[in-house]
């Protein structure tokens, strides 16, 4: 979590509204879902649980684009 919130405060990865994401759901069941978001900076995979009707994510894995990609 903390490595997450400092990550980009200065914006040295130049995120922008037009950077090129990509969410792929991989499963959705009435109260678990997993999905995988592509971006420039990697890949994240995310477990989301519904609690009172409400999606959250529950974990979060992530690394860099493998070497070559």
């Amino acid at each position: 979590v903390s490595l997450a919130q400092r990550w980009n405060v200065d914006n040295r990865q130049n995120i922008t509204e037009d950077t090129v994401r990509e969410i792929e759901v991989m499963d959705v069941l009435d109260k678990t879902a997993v999905a995988k978001l592509t971006a420039q900076w990697g890949i994240d995979y995310f477990q989301l649980e519904k609690n009172d009707g409400v999606w959250q994510i529950r974990h979060v894995i992530w690394q860099g684009h493998p070497d070559g990609d």
